[in-house]
Protein backbone atom coordinates (compact mmCIF):
# COMPACT_ATOMS: atom_id res chain seq x y z
CA UNK A 1 0.00 0.00 0.00
CA UNK A 2 2.91 2.11 0.63
CA UNK A 3 4.31 2.13 -2.64
CA UNK A 4 1.41 2.29 -4.35
CA UNK A 5 1.18 5.52 -2.41
CA UNK A 6 3.98 6.53 -3.62
CA UNK A 7 4.02 5.65 -7.06
CA UNK A 8 0.72 7.45 -7.74
CA UNK A 9 2.90 10.87 -5.90
CA UNK A 10 6.09 10.30 -8.43
CA UNK A 11 3.37 10.05 -11.34
CA UNK A 12 2.25 13.81 -10.35
CA UNK A 13 5.46 15.22 -10.13
CA UNK A 14 7.27 16.44 -13.72
CA UNK A 15 10.25 14.86 -14.76
CA UNK A 16 13.51 16.11 -14.56
CA UNK A 17 15.17 16.59 -18.24
CA UNK A 18 18.19 14.77 -18.78
CA UNK A 19 21.43 16.37 -17.72
CA UNK A 20 19.38 19.07 -16.06
CA UNK A 21 21.83 21.64 -14.27
CA UNK A 22 21.37 24.68 -12.08
CA UNK A 23 21.03 27.71 -14.74
CA UNK A 24 23.60 30.73 -14.76
CA UNK A 25 20.24 33.36 -13.83
CA UNK A 26 16.99 32.10 -12.63
CA UNK A 27 14.13 31.37 -15.43
CA UNK A 28 12.14 34.07 -14.15
CA UNK A 29 15.11 36.67 -15.52
CA UNK A 30 15.75 34.74 -18.88
CA UNK A 31 11.74 34.69 -19.69
CA UNK A 32 11.43 37.99 -18.20
CA UNK A 33 14.50 39.80 -20.29
CA UNK A 34 13.19 40.13 -23.25
CA UNK A 35 10.13 42.10 -22.07
CA UNK A 36 10.79 46.23 -22.90
CA UNK A 37 9.57 49.08 -24.59
CA UNK A 38 5.66 49.92 -23.94
CA UNK A 39 4.35 49.39 -27.16
CA UNK A 40 1.98 46.38 -26.22
CA UNK A 41 0.56 48.55 -23.21
CA UNK A 42 -1.95 50.26 -25.07
CA UNK A 43 -3.07 54.02 -23.62
CA UNK A 44 -6.70 53.56 -23.52
CA UNK A 45 -6.38 50.17 -21.03
CA UNK A 46 -3.32 51.12 -18.96
CA UNK A 47 -2.69 54.81 -19.14
CA UNK A 48 0.57 56.35 -20.18
CA UNK A 49 3.40 56.76 -18.22
CA UNK A 50 2.77 59.89 -17.23
CA UNK A 51 -0.66 59.25 -15.54
CA UNK A 52 -1.43 55.57 -15.20
CA UNK A 53 -4.87 54.39 -14.34
CA UNK A 54 -5.59 53.75 -10.98
CA UNK A 55 -6.06 50.17 -11.98
CA UNK A 56 -4.39 46.47 -11.86
CA UNK A 57 -3.52 47.03 -15.48
CA UNK A 58 -2.14 50.49 -14.54
CA UNK A 59 0.38 49.08 -12.14
CA UNK A 60 1.15 46.92 -14.46
CA UNK A 61 2.59 50.03 -16.66
CA UNK A 62 4.21 51.39 -13.12
CA UNK A 63 6.13 48.14 -12.41
CA UNK A 64 7.02 48.10 -16.42
CA UNK A 65 8.31 51.31 -15.92
CA UNK A 66 10.52 50.01 -12.89
CA UNK A 67 11.68 47.45 -14.44
CA UNK A 68 12.40 49.26 -17.83
CA UNK A 69 14.68 52.10 -16.04
CA UNK A 70 15.79 50.58 -13.10
CA UNK A 71 17.54 47.44 -14.80
CA UNK A 72 17.88 49.06 -17.80
CA UNK A 73 20.26 51.70 -16.34
CA UNK A 74 21.96 48.05 -14.76
CA UNK A 75 22.17 46.91 -17.92
CA UNK A 76 24.56 49.74 -19.04
CA UNK A 77 21.80 51.29 -21.14
CA UNK A 78 21.77 55.05 -21.79
CA UNK A 79 19.65 57.27 -19.74
CA UNK A 80 17.49 58.49 -22.45
CA UNK A 81 16.48 55.23 -23.73
CA UNK A 82 16.18 53.22 -20.57
CA UNK A 83 13.49 56.08 -18.59
CA UNK A 84 9.93 56.06 -19.86
CA UNK A 85 9.51 58.33 -22.87
CA UNK A 86 8.09 61.90 -21.77
CA UNK A 87 10.06 61.89 -18.91
CA UNK A 88 13.35 64.07 -18.52
CA UNK A 89 16.34 63.96 -15.54
CA UNK A 90 16.25 66.96 -13.23
CA UNK A 91 18.75 67.42 -10.26
CA UNK A 92 16.90 66.11 -7.28
CA UNK A 93 17.50 69.36 -4.91
CA UNK A 94 16.40 71.52 -7.05
CA UNK A 95 13.40 69.63 -8.35
CA UNK A 96 12.16 68.54 -5.01
CA UNK A 97 13.00 71.59 -2.83
CA UNK A 98 13.33 74.06 -5.26
CA UNK A 99 16.61 74.67 -4.94
CA UNK A 100 19.10 76.10 -7.95
CA UNK A 101 20.76 73.38 -9.89
CA UNK A 102 24.35 72.95 -8.75
CA UNK A 103 25.17 70.43 -11.60
CA UNK A 104 25.49 67.55 -9.37
CA UNK A 105 23.63 64.78 -11.10
CA UNK A 106 24.37 62.01 -8.32
CA UNK A 107 21.18 62.33 -7.16
CA UNK A 108 17.96 63.06 -9.53
CA UNK A 109 14.89 62.52 -10.23
CA UNK A 110 12.88 61.43 -13.72
CA UNK A 111 9.58 63.28 -14.32
CA UNK A 112 7.24 63.82 -16.89
CA UNK A 113 6.42 67.66 -15.57
CA UNK A 114 9.34 68.31 -14.28
CA UNK A 115 6.95 70.25 -10.94
CA UNK A 116 6.30 68.77 -7.73
CA UNK A 117 3.60 70.29 -7.26
CA UNK A 118 2.05 69.10 -10.76
CA UNK A 119 3.18 65.32 -9.74
CA UNK A 120 1.47 65.99 -6.59
CA UNK A 121 -1.54 67.12 -8.24
CA UNK A 122 -2.10 64.52 -11.08
CA UNK A 123 -0.61 61.22 -9.84
CA UNK A 124 2.43 61.55 -12.04
CA UNK A 125 4.99 58.90 -10.90
CA UNK A 126 8.53 59.75 -10.08
CA UNK A 127 11.81 57.08 -10.31
CA UNK A 128 14.88 58.64 -8.07
CA UNK A 129 18.27 57.33 -8.63
CA UNK A 130 21.13 57.97 -6.28
CA UNK A 131 24.52 57.02 -6.68
CA UNK A 132 26.24 55.23 -4.09
CA UNK A 133 29.74 52.83 -3.79
CA UNK A 134 27.68 49.99 -2.68
CA UNK A 135 25.33 50.20 -5.21
CA UNK A 136 23.12 53.03 -7.26
CA UNK A 137 19.32 53.21 -5.60
CA UNK A 138 16.49 53.39 -8.05
CA UNK A 139 13.22 54.36 -6.64
CA UNK A 140 9.29 54.55 -7.96
CA UNK A 141 7.15 56.31 -6.28
CA UNK A 142 3.68 56.77 -7.76
CA UNK A 143 1.04 58.46 -5.38
CA UNK A 144 -2.31 57.97 -7.42
CA UNK A 145 -4.27 60.83 -8.05
CA UNK A 146 -7.31 59.15 -6.92
CA UNK A 147 -7.48 56.11 -4.83
CA UNK A 148 -8.33 52.21 -7.07
CA UNK A 149 -12.28 51.71 -6.44
CA UNK A 150 -12.67 49.92 -3.29
CA UNK A 151 -13.34 46.63 -6.23
CA UNK A 152 -9.89 47.06 -7.37
CA UNK A 153 -7.93 47.19 -4.31
CA UNK A 154 -7.95 43.14 -3.88
CA UNK A 155 -6.50 42.60 -7.83
CA UNK A 156 -3.87 45.21 -7.16
CA UNK A 157 -2.81 44.05 -3.72
CA UNK A 158 -2.61 40.03 -5.24
CA UNK A 159 -0.52 41.73 -7.84
CA UNK A 160 1.74 43.21 -5.87
CA UNK A 161 2.24 40.06 -3.41
CA UNK A 162 2.33 37.06 -6.04
CA UNK A 163 3.30 38.69 -9.82
CA UNK A 164 5.62 41.38 -8.55
CA UNK A 165 7.70 38.65 -6.95
CA UNK A 166 7.58 36.31 -9.91
CA UNK A 167 8.66 38.47 -12.14
CA UNK A 168 11.38 39.82 -10.67
CA UNK A 169 12.85 36.42 -9.46
CA UNK A 170 12.65 37.59 -5.50
CA UNK A 171 13.41 35.90 -2.79
CA UNK A 172 11.52 37.00 0.13
CA UNK A 173 13.72 38.20 3.08
CA UNK A 174 10.85 38.36 5.61
CA UNK A 175 8.25 36.32 7.38
CA UNK A 176 5.40 36.62 4.61
CA UNK A 177 1.75 36.94 5.92
CA UNK A 178 0.43 33.79 6.16
CA UNK A 179 -3.42 35.36 5.85
CA UNK A 180 -5.88 33.60 2.89
CA UNK A 181 -6.99 37.63 2.00
CA UNK A 182 -4.25 40.04 0.13
CA UNK A 183 -3.15 42.79 2.02
CA UNK A 184 -4.06 46.13 0.81
CA UNK A 185 -1.36 47.67 3.34
CA UNK A 186 1.55 45.86 3.11
CA UNK A 187 5.71 46.31 3.28
CA UNK A 188 7.86 43.45 1.88
CA UNK A 189 11.55 42.97 1.68
CA UNK A 190 13.54 40.97 -1.10
CA UNK A 191 16.83 39.94 -2.08
CA UNK A 192 17.12 39.67 -6.41
CA UNK A 193 19.49 38.48 -8.64
CA UNK A 194 21.62 40.97 -10.32
CA UNK A 195 24.93 39.94 -12.15
CA UNK A 196 26.99 37.79 -9.34
CA UNK A 197 25.49 39.31 -6.53
CA UNK A 198 22.04 39.83 -4.47
CA UNK A 199 20.39 43.17 -4.61
CA UNK A 200 17.93 44.46 -1.95
CA UNK A 201 14.32 45.14 -3.33
CA UNK A 202 11.30 46.77 -0.99
CA UNK A 203 7.94 46.97 -2.35
CA UNK A 204 5.20 48.80 -0.40
CA UNK A 205 1.73 49.87 -0.94
CA UNK A 206 -1.27 51.12 0.14
CA UNK A 207 -4.17 50.46 -2.08
CA UNK A 208 -6.84 52.15 0.29
CA UNK A 209 -4.84 55.50 -0.24
CA UNK A 210 -3.51 54.72 -3.81
CA UNK A 211 0.30 54.21 -2.80
CA UNK A 212 3.20 51.98 -4.69
CA UNK A 213 6.43 52.17 -3.42
CA UNK A 214 9.12 50.23 -5.56
CA UNK A 215 12.92 50.22 -4.27
CA UNK A 216 15.80 48.21 -5.46
CA UNK A 217 19.72 48.28 -5.05
CA UNK A 218 21.26 48.12 -8.71
CA UNK A 219 24.25 46.46 -9.30
CA UNK A 220 26.52 49.51 -10.56
CA UNK A 221 27.56 52.51 -8.75
CA UNK A 222 26.72 55.25 -10.57
CA UNK A 223 24.69 55.43 -14.48
CA UNK A 224 27.64 54.30 -16.48
CA UNK A 225 29.40 53.24 -13.21
CA UNK A 226 31.27 50.38 -12.29
CA UNK A 227 30.08 47.22 -10.27
CA UNK A 228 30.60 47.54 -6.06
Amino acid sequence: MIRTGLTALLLLLPLAASGQGIADAPRAVQMFAPVQGYADLTEDRFGTPAAPFSTELGLVLVSRMFRNTCLGIERGEALDDAMPPGFAAYESNAFFMGLEPTGDMDRMALSASGDIDTVDANGHPIIELSAHATGMSCRLEWQMKEPPAADRQDGMAVYMEHWLPFEFALVRVERPSMSATPQITSFAEWDRPCGTRWCKMTAIHNMSRGEVILETTLNITSIGGTTP
